[in-house]
């Protein structure tokens, strides 16, 4: 098994990403990320729609970025939280 961060997105069909967390194999997992993401936004309240498109299809995907650490991944992460620009975060976090 990979020991890389990964990057959990829920996206849209068109790929636009609603919300994003990240883990590190071994200290956590995929299920429990998606748990950590639902429970935020069932405590916002918010409506499980893309924001762009207005699709109500979303899906949780799960990726491997070139990151060892979450430590060296929280940078990107936080720029890339700032300014809202999740679909720039597959090419950065991916290495794609």
């Amino acid at each position: 098994m990979s020991t890389k961060v990964r990057l959990v997105q829920l996206l849209c069909p068109n790929r636009h990403a609603i919300v994003a967390g990240a883990y590190l194999p071994g200290q956590s997992t995929f299920d429990d990320t998606v748990a950590v993401l639902r429970n935020k936004l069932q405590a916002l309240e918010a409506e499980w729609r893309c924001g762009i498109c207005g699709s109500r299809r979303l899906a949780f995907e799960d990726a491997e970025t070139h990151f060892d650490s979450l430590e060296q991944a929280a940078p990107e992460l936080a720029r890339l939280q700032a300014k809202g620009d999740w679909g720039v975060a597959l090419r950065n976090l991916l290495g794609n």
